[in-house]
């Protein structure tokens, strides 16, 4: 796989731990998620932080809640990298405030790119590296990974 590839996105709810303030798990350290069928694990401590990350609502750069040093802060823990925005200081930040309280928007949606990666089987991904890009908060917890099935192919094709 060459050139340039779109971010990928994984999606975890998030905990509301008080009026504009949540936090969850962003990048899960050394747990093999099933998607689509195939597995994936990401090598802490590898997970690097982008020095311009931004937190919007539904992945929509206009939207936005916050950045990194801005109301967002990183937490790094054994078990998973975590991230505790606080929905202020942008226009936007107070529109997301009402659907979070009422779970509408429930989960963060991580956007990364992986510029170091293994397939030891067609199944199975290890990441060595991901560059976490930006935050979204969305609807619900789910994986989206075409890349995935792109990593089949090309182990496929080999």
């Amino acid at each position: 796989m060459t050139g340039i590839r779109p971010p990928e996105r994984r999606a975890f709810a998030f905990d509301l731990i008080s009026p504009g303030v949540i936090e969850g798990v962003v990048i899960p350290y050394g747990v093999p998620p099933s998607i689509g069928g195939a597995f994936e694990e990401i090598r802490e401590p590898h997970c690097l932080l982008l020095n311009n990350i931004q937190v919007n609502v539904r992945h929509d750069r206009r939207r936005s809640v916050g950045a990194f040093g801005k109301g967002l802060q990183a937490k790094r823990g054994n078990d998973a990298m975590r991230m505790v925005p606080i929905l202020r200081d942008t226009p936007e930040a107070p529109r997301a405030r009402s659907p979070v309280a009422a779970g509408a928007l429930m989960a963060f949606s991580a956007e990364f790119r992986v510029p170091a990666e293994e397939w030891p089987a067609p199944d199975r991904r290890i990441v060595r590296q991901a560059l976490l890009a930006g935050l979204a908060l969305v609807e619900r917890a789910a994986h989206e990974s075409p890349l995935i099935e792109e990593g089949r192919a090309h182990l496929g094709a080999g």
